[in-house]
């Protein structure tokens, strides 16, 4: 697999409370459910036309014992082709936290309706769905940040990224490669193992060079997915009998 390819990620800055000639700077606090204000630090502010949709508090990146912070946000009114932002805070304690990065590479851009009569009358909807992967998910697990999406027709893989202290980054340390994620009509009526609902692991690949998750490129990911790695997968792993 070749990664000399993937990309810079693009950046938003934050900014927090403060006095500009004696007048406050109005902190946008935005968020699709009042519920997720209650997670994060009352100055964690993010920028104007945004709106929070994620919060996920149930990690500890460096593992110092306390948990860490991070959240999605796009810009609204939403509309396809909407960047989808995480920033990654480092949490002193509940009250206080400091930025460590912001990235934009990391899932599709906001797309309304996945389905492809909807990309037949969208035009922006249906470039963006030939070129990224539809199904990307996002998870910080402990000390671990992992990047899956599929892999045509029931494959799919992992970015298993760990956080280097010296380096100040997440460095890409495993890509693993599983079956699975099958709808549940599917695996009921072509009598399917049950273990398709989730995830079985099939291999997995040590990357050859040092990579940060800043450089990870869904584009060319997807690409290679459709080129090589669907067909390798469903020749060595067939659906019915993958522990073969």
């Amino acid at each position: 697999m070749n990664f000399q390819h993937l990309f810079i990620a693009l950046c938003a800055t934050f900014y927090g409370n403060g006095q500009l000639e004696n007048e406050a700077v109005e902190c946008n606090r935005s968020a699709i459910e009042k519920s997720m204000l209650s997670r994060i630090p009352t100055d964690l502010c993010i920028p104007d036309d945004f709106m929070i949709d994620q919060v996920f508090d149930d990690f500890d990146f460096n593992r110092d014992g306390q948990n860490d912070l991070a959240i999605r946000y796009t810009k609204y009114p939403l509309q396809d082709g909407n960047m989808r932002y995480y920033s990654i805070y480092e949490r002193e304690n509940q009250d206080d936290c400091r930025l460590l990065t912001t990235m934009a590479n990391l899932a599709l851009p906001y797309v309304q309706i996945l389905s492809s009569s909807y990309f037949e009358a969208n035009p922006r909807a249906d470039s963006l769905s030939k070129v990224y992967p539809l199904t990307t998910k996002i998870k910080f697990s402990y000390d671990s940040l992992i990047v899956s999406h599929l892999i045509p027709d029931f494959y799919g893989k992992d970015y298993v990224f760990l956080f280097d202290e010296e380096k100040n980054d997440w460095i890409l340390k495993d890509i693993r490669y599983w079956i699975g994620e099958v709808p549940v009509w599917m695996v009921r009526n072509s009598n399917l193992k049950e273990e398709l609902y989730g995830k079985v692991f099939l291999e997995g690949k040590i990357p050859e060079v040092e990579i940060s998750i800043s450089k990870l490129d869904l584009i060319q990911s997807k690409r290679i997915a459709e080129d090589s790695e669907s067909e390798y997968l469903s020749s060595k792993y067939d659906i019915y009998d993958w522990e073969k």
